[in-house]
């Protein structure tokens, strides 16, 4: 059955059940004064050797009010103090006791030394060899450093340490004790929270009370000693108890776990720990320290549930499901990437297509198909198409786009044709692209593709301008090249839902579809939306006739939905478009189509012109559909 414990000053009915607080289901005395927070005249602990020690609340203090000081009143060199608990614990040969306190020092160097130790005493109380700390340096996170005389002052230099030493009772041991000693120059000690972690001895009290007085009563506020033996009473104020026998087990759940009120203040060291009311928070850095991993890479691509990581002639990759495991036989492994065609230089960049893994070099693409089963791993097949640029691979639909010295490239046409210059991705705008790789280089960009699923649209990104490849349809014409300026350059990217967010310093806009305004930024960092986007379509100078002659603009024809300023220019040297100074005419507005038989008249000579329209600024939909200039080739 279940009872409650034993409570002060409360009203007891004849038949009322409880049990003793002061007896659980194991009874377990345990250090004196473990957390150094008893008065020090009843302080717990006894010392002997040279040195100083006191017990105060003064700073540091790991729990609770006070912490052990040890070399702080005076601090002499190469002093030594053996500092033991005045409790003797019963205990048994070959009993386990695991012992933990926490220590902190303030000195830099490995001037002074902290052992922990537990003590075994014969039943004759003559001392017994104590065990102590361990010397595996794993005992201590970091770089904290253990020898045979213990815990190094710069291990834990303005930083609480955790040791724990785990002994097991020696033949003859009847009692064990903490113990600590501790060696300084020029250096401070403090240490608290010690724990001793053992099976008492002590038989437990399993007995039950039971209120036998003739009518309702109050109990002391101060609790009996209860007798031990069935049938014997004891005297509780107004209530007397008779003891018992417990005939079942009862349970209580309680939180063991309980943060404080306050945010404590973290550490910042590996391992550091700090108390937070019944909790104690210990700094986990989660690093991959796998031997392994090529921590030099920034070549990484994940498939198969396993990581893969470019390492020169190797592709690394991890045990399957765990990212730290980079060792594992049979699990993890490496691609012999240099020992396949095209691996004459090291691996430059990787990615995904239709679900197999593409590594690029200086060279040429080998593609391997890839499996959470290493014995599946297999080359497929390599192709001499080359990638220098790891961040501008992206998946699209079925294909992987990539940015070459050529231009933007498609492996699923380039692999097609087994040559960059082959196919008809990308190509139309080469000569902006292969200008763009030069200007990213001189300033120090990293071209940075992405696809954006939501819009079907591969971007392409170098410093501040992007080119967009749209996708609407599995037909040519229904695929089109775009360039977009921003006011800043964009260091990052990512896809939210269906939106593209960009990063540009401490800036981060979304695009929006809908919206056809730019969010801008005056001098104090308020946005000032407003700014209307401008849409330009402008074509290449066209020769139109014989090369070199003079041809005369007649008239031109646009089918277009919405309205455009056109303007043609007559230099081709001047190719970009500046109607207030370059070699171009004043802007024309055309609202919507051009009637047929009605082209609007335009009289120009030059021997070759470039058309460019501005579309209206503003959220006005446009679509062009064509454009027909007609002119007289003055040299016939």
């Amino acid at each position: 059955m279940t009872a409650p414990l034993w409570t002060p000053g409360t009203l007891k009915q004849p038949g009322d059940i409880v049990r003793p607080t002061s007896a659980g289901a194991i009874a377990a005395p345990g250090l004196d004064n473990p957390n150094f927070d008893e008065a020090v005249s009843n302080d717990g602990w006894s010392s002997s050797g040279a040195g100083s020690w006191l017990i105060d609340n003064s700073a540091p203090v790991f729990n609770g009010t006070n912490s052990l000081k040890l070399g702080w009143t005076s601090n002499p060199n190469a002093q030594t103090l053996r500092t033991i608990n005045d409790a003797r614990l019963a205990v048994t040969p070959g009993q386990v006791v695991t012992m933990t306190i926490y220590a902190i020092s303030d000195v830099t160097g490995d001037v002074a030394r902290l052992m922990p130790m537990i003590r075994w005493f014969s039943a004759a109380a003559a001392e017994l060899d104590p065990t102590k700390l361990d010397l595996d340096p794993t005992n201590v996170a970091g770089e904290a450093r253990i020898n045979s005389s213990g815990l190094t002052s710069a291990a834990a230099n303005g930083v609480w340490v955790q040791l724990t030493v785990q002994g097991v009772a020696p033949a003859g041991a009847a009692t064990a004790t903490a113990g600590i000693d501790a060696t300084w120059g020029d250096c401070h000690w403090t240490v608290d929270f010690v724990t001793f972690d053992y099976a008492s001895q002590v038989a437990a009290n399993n007995n039950l009370y039971r209120a036998v007085q003739a009518a309702a009563g109050f109990t002391a506020n101060t609790e009996p000693d209860w007798p031990t033996t069935i049938g014997l009473t004891v005297v509780d104020n107004e209530v007397t108890w008779e003891c018992v026998s417990g005939n079942s087990v009862t349970w209580q759940a309680h939180r063991i776990l309980v943060s404080g009120t306050f945010e404590p203040t973290w550490p910042t060291v590996a391992q550091g720990t700090v108390p937070d009311n019944t909790i104690t928070w210990t700094l986990n850095p989660r690093q991959v320290t796998d031997p392994n991993v090529p921590n030099d890479s920034s070549i990484v691509l994940i498939a198969a549930s396993k990581v893969y990581i470019g390492d020169n002639d190797i592709i690394d990759y991890s045990a399957t499901a765990n990212p730290l495991d980079f060792s594992t036989r049979d699990d993890a492994g490496y691609l012999p990437f240099g020992l396949q065609e095209y691996g004459a230089n090291p691996v430059a960049a990787m990615g995904l297509y239709r679900g197999n893994l593409a590594a690029f070099n200086s060279q040429g693409c080998q593609i391997w198909q890839v499996d959470e089963d290493p014995t599946q791993i297999s080359l497929l097949d390599a192709v001499p198409i080359p990638c220098t640029y790891p961040k501008s691979l992206a998946p699209v639909g079925d294909d992987l786009v990539f940015l070459s010295d050529l231009g933007i490239r498609s492996l699923g046409v380039a692999g097609a044709q087994i040559n960059l210059a082959s196919g008809g991705y990308g190509r139309q705008i080469d000569p902006l692209v292969t200008a763009a790789i030069l200007e990213a280089i001189d300033n120090g960009w990293t071209p940075r593709g992405l696809y954006w699923p939501a819009q079907g649209q591969y971007w392409l990104f170098f410093g501040s301008q992007a080119f967009v490849h749209t996708v609407t349809g599995p037909k040519a014409e229904q695929r089109s090249w775009a360039r977009y300026t921003f006011p800043w350059v964009v260091d990052d990217w990512t896809i939210l839902g269906t939106s593209l967010c960009l990063r540009a310093g401490d800036l981060v806009v979304k695009m929006d579809t809908a919206a056809w305004l730019d969010d801008q930024h005056d001098d104090t960092g308020s946005p000032n939306l407003g700014e209307d986007i401008v849409s330009e379509i402008q074509w290449p100078a066209l020769d139109l006739g014989n090369f070199g002659s003079d041809k005369q603009l007649v008239a031109f024809d646009l089918s277009i939905t919405g309205a455009a300023d056109v303007s043609f220019g007559w230099d081709q040297r001047a190719l970009d478009y500046d109607p207030a100074s370059g070699p171009w005419t004043e802007p024309y507005t055309v609202d919507g189509d051009t009637q047929p038989g009605t082209a609007v008249p335009f009289d120009a000579t030059a021997p070759s012109f470039s058309m460019h329209l501005q579309f209206a600024n503003g959220p006005t939909p446009w679509k062009w559909f064509a454009s027909n200039l007609y002119l007289k080739d003055l040299s016939q």
